[in-house]
């Protein structure tokens, strides 16, 4: 009879020791599901923000155009006013030429940015479709 309650014991003690590594390997899991969905949530609101800046850079870049196009007629209206006038002329192929560069320029810098922004959205969305593969490996 103690050799089968010393046998009892003993499988009590190893099954308790089991339930308690389950339990610590379950808190571990609970910790880490609950960090991935924080930063899902993180990635995804980096995300929208960056799809805001494109779509505000997008504008700005349409309005920018769209002065410029302005300038040059402007300009083009100036230089037609001034037929008999030389240097009047000439001032106004100046500032014509001026504008054009400054708007490559402007252009440039609106490209330059647009790109940088789009390679932050591809790799948080890279990152996004990472965390939700880990979640649903968890």
């Amino acid at each position: 009879m103690p050799a089968l309650l010393e046998a009892a014991s003993g499988e009590v003690v190893a099954l308790r020791i089991k339930v308690d590594e389950y339990v610590r390997r379950e808190a571990l899991c609970d910790r880490k599901w609950t960090s991935l969905i924080n930063e899902n949530k993180m990635t995804q609101e980096q995300l929208d923000k960056l799809k805001e800046q494109v779509a505000k850079q997008r504008n700005t870049y349409d309005k920018l155009i769209t002065q410029t196009q302005l300038r040059v007629t402007k300009a083009n209206m100036m230089l037609a006013d001034s037929q008999g006038e030389e240097q009047t002329k000439r001032d106004a192929a100046e500032f014509l030429a001026q504008q054009v560069h400054e708007m490559y320029e402007e252009k440039r810098a609106l490209l330059t940015e647009r790109d940088m922004m789009m390679l932050q959205n591809s790799d948080l969305q890279r990152l996004n479709i990472a965390c939700q593969c880990d979640i649903e490996r968890y």
